[in-house]
This record gives structure tokens, sequence and C-alpha cells, in this order.
């Protein structure tokens, strides 16, 4: 059997070799639940990575992030690689409102008078009826918002890292969810220019599937210093709408 290098191209997932040895790439993120209770506090599970073999990869190879963790909602972590693997994951929680206990419903006796065989005499026999403030309504389902085009604002991302590549860039963002009446991004794009205002030499470049976060950038000079920026979009018919940019990073070739 004879080993070979194999590298990363732009629609690999995760995965990469610095040695003779062959390595699997990167391939899940395990965590205990994909549900938890809203505490109030940030909501961290433990991260377990597992590689295309199912082996367990050592946390020293990887840094963990999380965003969006404390409210109800959806919840993500973010998983970059680094040392031999050159690349990032992405896992989805929810993150459920605390259940509300119902009220038990309580009875209080109502006196009735019962005849008796005796027309000047009366018996009175208590009678169990609900108490109406103890009863608990039933509840109208949630009216579910309709989405118009100006609710249409994605959130802005940051940017996680940039590695720096003989005349070119490695650039990793994270992954955000947007409001329920919104839904998921559609997609990505990456600016980057030799120019910190983006007023000249400027190269775009569009990603379209919502769960990539991150972009390989070739042919670029050596040993110069370039600007990068990254923002999400949403395609509603044929319009797009476009996020804020990330806050802009400085970087170097190699």
């Amino acid at each position: 059997f004879k080993f070979g290098k194999i590298g990363l191209d732009d629609n690999s997932v995760c995965g990469d070799i610095k040695s003779s040895q062959t390595i699997p790439k990167m391939k899940e993120i395990v965590i205990s639940s994909d549900s938890y209770e809203y505490t109030g506090q940030e909501i961290k599970p433990s991260v377990t990575v597992k590689d295309g073999n199912g082996n367990v990869i050592s946390s020293n190879y990887y840094d963990v992030s999380y965003s969006n963790n404390i409210n109800v909602g959806t919840a993500s972590i973010t998983v970059v690689g680094k040392d031999r693997y050159n690349c990032s994951l992405v896992k989805s929680f929810s993150i459920n409102a605390k259940a509300t206990p119902q009220p038990t419903a309580t009875t209080s006796p109502t006196a009735v008078t019962k005849p008796t065989n005796n027309p000047s005499e009366s018996t009175t026999v208590p009678q169990v009826t609900k108490d109406p403030s103890s009863v608990t309504p039933t509840a109208k389902p949630a009216e579910t918002p309709t989405s118009t085009a100006k609710n249409y604002k994605p959130k802005k991302t940051k940017i996680v890292y940039i590695q720096k590549k003989k005349k070119g860039l490695n650039v990793g963002w994270e992954y955000v969810k947007n409001n329920s009446d919104i839904g998921e991004v559609t997609g990505w794009q990456v600016q980057i220019s030799s120019n910190k205002k983006f007023t000249k030499n400027v190269s775009t470049y569009t990603i379209k599937n919502p769960y990539r976060t991150y972009k390989k950038i070739r042919k670029l000079k050596s040993k110069k210093k370039y600007y990068v920026r990254v923002r999400s979009y949403k395609q509603v018919n044929s319009k797009k709408y476009y996020s804020k940019w990330s806050k802009v990073k400085k970087t170097k070739t190699k």
C-alpha cells in the first residue's frame, strides 16, 4: 500500500494530510442531547468530534465556539479544526421554554335541600361543584406571523479564523440562524481586497450552501496584505436580502 498526500478542495467537507499517514476527515459533532431547557444562562453542551471511521478526535486538534445559546430558540456549535484538520463543522441544538405546571381544579360544597316524609322538615345534603376561579381556560393556538419582504433582515456573522497560505487564504466564519419568520440563510458572500475601505481591487465569492462556513481563496499575490469580510444573505423569489458585513479582518499571505 502506498501513502500519498491528499489535500482539500472547495467541495470537501473536512480533512487534510500533513504527513505520510492518511488522516480520516473530521465528520461529525456529537453532543449528549439535541434539546435543553432554558436556564437564563449560557448552555454549553460538552462536545465530542469523530472522524470518518467513527474514532474520537482529540480536543487538541480543534476549537469550539457557541452562538445564540442563552435564549429560547435554536443555538449552534461551531468546531474549527487546526493542525492536521483544515476545516469547520456546525451542530445545532434547541433551547426550550420551561414547562409551566397547570393548577389543579378545587371543589367547594353547595347546600341543596332534600325533601323528607315530614313536610315541615328538610335535610341539607352537600353538593360538590367546581370552583370557576380554579378552572384553567382552554388556550387559543398561537398565530403564526406572516413574513413580509420588510422583515427579511439576516443576522450578521463573524470571522472565526483566517489561515495564511502561499498565495492564498482559508477563511472560516460563524454559522448564524435567523428569526423564525425568516428561516435559514440561503448562503454567504466573502469579499477580499488590498484596500481596507474596499473601494478598489475587490474580489467577491458567493457560497450557495448555507451550511458551508469556510472558503479557500487562491491565486493571490505572495506576501501581500489583504482585508477580508463576510456577510449572509436570504433569497426570496428572485431578490436577495443581505446582512451587514462582519468586522473586517486584516491578514497577509505567505
